[in-house]
């Protein structure tokens, strides 16, 4: 983690604090523009499936023992029978086995490769530098000590 002095002198996404007032670095360091990794709430999770379509991709390829992903699709309808009472903890989208079957998934053609990219960013939060580097509650006048109050 970075401190406030660290940020302010080393402007370490290429900012321009140098070209910034005060106010304005600290407003930027303040801003939400990066982005965390969550686990998905596993309801959320289940309704996206529901929602793009890829549920009911599952329950035919089911019903259809000659379809190529019948094997996964079964896997998966387990996933989604036992997951909410499981998976309390949410849907971990960065999990090598989860990858693995979200892969499977695609080639078995129960998901398209777009639909898994708007399901992985359901783990995405944005969030500040500030809140990354868990700095306390600072104002441009903190800035002005850092830069000597030339900005």
């Amino acid at each position: 983690m970075l401190t406030l002095e660290q940020i302010v002198s080393t402007d370490p996404d290429g900012i321009g604090y140098a070209t910034m007032t005060d106010a304005e670095i600290a407003d930027d360091i303040k801003a939400l523009r990066k982005t965390t990794r969550a686990r998905v709430d596993f309801d959320t999770y289940q309704q996206f499936l529901f929602d793009n379509g890829v549920v009911l991709n599952v329950m035919m390829a089911i019903n259809d023992v000659n379809h190529a992903g019948h094997g996964v699709a079964v896997l998966v309808d387990q996933m989604l029978k036992f997951g909410a009472e499981r998976l309390t903890s949410g849907v971990d989208m960065d999990s090598v086995g989860n990858d693995a079957i979200f892969d499977q998934m695609i080639a078995a053609g129960l998901m398209t490769a777009e639909v898994r990219t708007a399901m992985e960013a359901l783990a995405d939060h944005p969030a500040s530098l500030q809140s990354l580097n868990e700095l306390g509650a600072f104002s441009h006048l903190d800035v002005a000590k850092i830069t000597g109050g030339s900005n």
